[in-house]
């Protein structure tokens, strides 16, 4: 068995080992769409680039504060690959506990979809430097729209094809890969460090006997660290991911 201990390695294991059509699907107003395996690291790939464009750095605090779904775990798998650290934000936080997550773990890049999010930014815009939209965003706000960030960003892959790959090659298992904040229902959200090999250990604890023919339903918000773990066992496992915002 080859053990992957950090994002690094998990995403070379995946380029080398799996081409599934069907890696990521997500549900729209048009119906389900799809992700390959090759297409999910060709984004990801592209936005790792444009974020060390942007001049994050290896140990920077990156928010995502959005809706789940394939974006969502190419915005958190390239904000590792580049030596960053992702501060997952529930979609729908309050404004004050948003305000406290991002002012204390320093955030100034940040990704953003939903209309929940879009309203907490909006209340504290003046605290980001850049900001990343995953969705279509309300008007007037002055952001990089994702289709963009992933056009610049391969055009550093076709210039530089070595470039991804030394981003990847400053990745350490030990180094932090995420904080994730505990809801805030008892107080105070509290911050928990997690390194890259702590959120990728336990698929080689729990679910050895995943099968390439399962399929995995994802309605729990990914800023959920159970939800964002199995999502990662999963791609290690080459299962399928289903993305449904709303089982209703």
């Amino acid at each position: 068995m080859e053990y992957t201990r950090s994002i690094a390695e998990l995403l070379r294991y995946i380029e080398r080992n799996y081409q599934k059509d069907k890696a990521l699907a997500e549900r729209g107003p048009q119906g389900w769409f799809y992700y390959s395996h090759q297409q999910l690291l060709r984004e990801v790939k592209a936005l790792a680039l444009y974020l060390n464009s942007i001049g994050i750095k290896k140990g920077d605090m990156v928010g995502i504060v959005a809706q789940s779904g394939i974006r969502w775990v190419i915005a958190d798998l390239a904000i590792m690959s580049c030596g960053g650290i992702t501060v997952p934000v529930f979609a729908n936080i309050a404004t004050e506990n948003f305000l406290f997550e991002c002012q204390q773990t320093n955030v100034q890049t940040l990704f953003i979809s939903g209309p929940d999010a879009w309203k907490a930014y909006g209340a504290h815009r003046e605290l980001f430097k850049q900001v990343i939209a995953l969705d279509a965003p309300p008007e007037k706000e002055k952001t990089v729209t994702y289709e963009d960030a992933i056009q610049k960003g391969s055009l550093i892959l076709t210039e530089k094809p070595e470039s991804f790959d030394q981003l990847l090659d400053q990745i350490k298992e030990n180094d932090v890969a995420t904080i994730v904040y505990t809801s805030s229902s008892t107080g105070v959200p509290k911050g928990v460090i997690l390194t890259h090999k702590n959120i990728l250990f336990s698929g080689f604890t729990n679910y050895e006997n995943l099968e390439e023919t399962d399929r995995l339903l994802s309605f729990l918000p990914l800023a959920h660290i159970y939800m964002r773990i199995v999502t990662l066992i999963s791609l290690r496992w080459n299962v399928g991911i289903y993305f449904l915002n709303d089982p209703k």
